[in-house]
C-alpha cells in the first residue's frame, strides 16, 4: 500500500509558488536605503535617519544581507520617493525584520512623522528601548 504524507498549509490548486520572492541586495546606499540585484531601490519604511549612527547602520545592512536571500513587502500607505525608491518592510529569507532590527539595536529611529503600515510596532519599539537604557530618545 502507498502511503501519503499529510501536507501542512492550505493548497488550493497545487500551483502555489513559493510565497516569497527572494532577491540578493547589490548595495546598500545609506542607512535606510538599499538597491537590489533586479535594480529596484527599497527605503526602509518607518526607519528614520540617526546621523550618529549612520554608518553603523549602513553596516549592518552590509553584514545582515551579505550573500542572504531577502524579500520585501511594500507599504500601503506611503508612495515612492522621487528617487524612485520603493518604501518597503525589509526581511532575510530566515523572516529577520530588518526595518525593526536598525530601531531595536539603536541604529536608527522609529519615523514618528510619516505615516506608514507598522507605525504602532516601530513606535512601541522605540518606547521599549528607551526604557531599556533607561533613557529618553530625543523628540524629533
Amino acid at each position: 500500500a502507498e502511503r501519503t504524507r499529510a501536507a501542512y498549509g492550505s493548497r488550493i490548486n497545487g500551483t502555489e509558488g513559493p510565497r516569497e520572492k527572494y532577491q540578493r541586495v547589490k548595495e546598500v546606499e545609506g542607512p535606510v536605503t538599499v538597491v537590489l540585484k533586479n535594480g529596484v531601490r527599497i527605503r526602509l519604511a518607518g526607519v528614520a535617519v540617526k546621523e550618529e549612527t549612520r554608518r553603523a547602520a549602513m553596516d549592518y545592512l552590509a553584514e545582515a544581507t551579505a550573500g542572504q536571500p531577502v524579500y520585501y513587502r511594500k507599504d500601503s500607505i506611503q508612495k515612492p520617493g522621487e528617487d524612485g525608491a520603493v518604501p518597503a518592510y525589509l526581511f532575510l529569507k530566515n523572516r529577520t525584520f530588518l526595518n525593526s532590527q536598525l530601531i531595536r539595536r539603536g541604529l536608527a529611529l522609529a519615523d514618528r512623522k510619516g505615516e506608514y503600515d507598522k507605525k504602532a510596532r516601530f513606535m512601541k519599539l522605540r518606547v521599549d528601548r528607551a526604557a531599556e537604557s533607561g533613557t529618553r530618545e530625543p523628540s524629533s
